[in-house]
């Protein structure tokens, strides 16, 4: 089952061009992983200083093999003094799969 990642950052004022850096050089290492399927960053329009990080993974197991990577684990790092608040991990998948599978409903942890 595929798994869509949401991941929900509040950054300092003033460190939004910084952090988006990092983000963008985790998706593009992301993007080299087993199971990455796609992803996006979004800042919102109306508060650059938060970001919303969306991807799909093959499936959950896939995604936390990347959670867990050190490359992942050092640009995280490299976030965390920039970081408002702590970061909101929702791990979810179709609804549609969900029903048809009997699996659980979607999950979520703060890092």
């Amino acid at each position: 089952m595929q798994a869509k990642i949401v991941i929900e950052r509040h950054v300092l004022p003033g460190s939004e061009a910084r952090s988006l850096d990092i983000l963008v050089e985790m998706r593009s290492l992301a993007t080299r992983q087993s199971g990455y399927i796609s992803g996006e960053t979004l800042v919102n329009v109306s508060d650059h200083s938060t970001m919303i990080v969306v991807s799909t993974w093959r499936s959950v197991q896939d995604w936390q093999r990347w959670a867990g990577h050190s490359d992942r684990r050092r640009l995280e790092d490299m976030l965390h003094p920039m970081m408002a608040s702590s970061t909101i991990v929702h791990i979810c998948a179709d609804a549609g799969e969900l029903r048809a599978g009997g699996g659980g409903a979607s999950s979520h942890i703060l890092v």
